[in-house]
């Protein structure tokens, strides 16, 4: 997703294509926040700048606080390790809305708790939650069982990491 609301996409959920596909770029809204889940093939969020929003096969509970919110999303992230549904998602109204790991949970509160995230994406690799969160001054904190993600991790000191399922990860500096 590029600032100018144009994009780029291999392997998305089928109804997200078609949504994407059928935009008229002149006319409609661009889109400003998508999240793809790992617990689900089709699962899917986007927002579009009129606030108008589209999502498929999200966490119960995650669903229920979008439905239930009259502001606009500002950070999304959800996914399932198999057995637990984790997301977090933070509201322009200041709401935040998270079912998190109790790692990560004991990070965010003690650690990282005067810093503002910027995103946050989850993943599930060999059975075990994987998750990237990037705070607005520059810091984040990610972990992910796989062969190569630490050394990578540790070797580039990447400025943004986003995770996925089956090991997939980007790391941009």
């Amino acid at each position: 997703l590029y600032s100018d609301g144009r994009f780029d996409y291999s392997n998305i959920p089928v109804y997200l294509q078609d949504k994407l596909e059928g935009m008229n770029f002149e006319e409609d809204p661009i889109p400003e926040v998508v999240s793809l889940g790992s617990h689900h093939k089709e699962s899917y969020f986007i927002q579009f700048a009129d606030g108008t929003q589209s999502y498929r096969n999200l966490p119960e509970n995650l669903e229920s606080h979008i439905e239930k919110s009259n502001s606009k999303v500002d950070i999304i992230g959800f996914g399932n390790d198999g057995t637990w549904d984790n997301y977090y998602v933070r509201f322009f109204n200041g709401n935040v809305y998270k079912s998190l790991q109790k790692k990560l949970k004991k990070k965010l509160k003690k650690k990282y708790r005067d810093l503002k995230i910027s995103s946050v994406s989850f993943g599930s690799y060999r059975g075990r939650t994987s998750y990237a969160v990037n705070f607005s001054n520059g810091h984040q904190t990610a972990a992910m069982k796989s062969d190569t993600f630490h050394n990578d991790y540790y070797r580039t000191a990447p400025e943004y990491v986003v995770v996925g399922d089956e090991g997939d990860y980007i790391m941009m500096q």
